[in-house]
């Protein structure tokens, strides 16, 4: 149902979060300036990483009812961008981004999940 699709999608920001706390320099190599070096080197081949999980919670909310729409590849991006940024913010001890992970995490989640399920307009959709 949908409560259980969010509950995925929540789950899943706070591990992804949490990965960032726990392993900062860890993250700033995967996603610095050699990540792409590095994630080709650590990742097995023909396993999935993080992004292909979200995109599969995505999809969950969508079946669950939770969000009208399938989500497309802008959407994905949308969602990885807002959980990215703030897990790399955190890493980065930014100030103002210590909230606890979990409710970063359902922040996150819940702006998501409005985002998508709102109407786009015009402008929401530029060419």
């Amino acid at each position: 149902d949908a409560a259980d699709a969010r509950a995925r999608l929540h789950r899943r920001a706070c591990a992804y979060l949490l990965s960032a706390d726990d392993e900062p320099a860890l993250w700033r190599r995967r996603f610095g300036a050699q990540g792409a070096r590095y994630r080709a080197s650590a990742r097995p081949v023909g396993r999935p990483h993080s992004y292909d999980y979200l995109i599969a919670a995505l999809a969950g909310l969508q079946a669950a009812g939770a969000i009208p729409c399938a989500p497309d590849p802008g959407d994905a991006l949308f969602a990885w961008s807002a959980l990215h940024g703030a897990a790399t913010l955190r890493a980065g001890r930014v100030e103002g981004m210590r909230l606890p992970m979990p409710v970063l995490a359902e922040s996150i989640v819940a702006r998501v999940i409005r985002a998508l399920g709102a109407t786009p307009s015009k402008e929401d959709n530029p060419p």
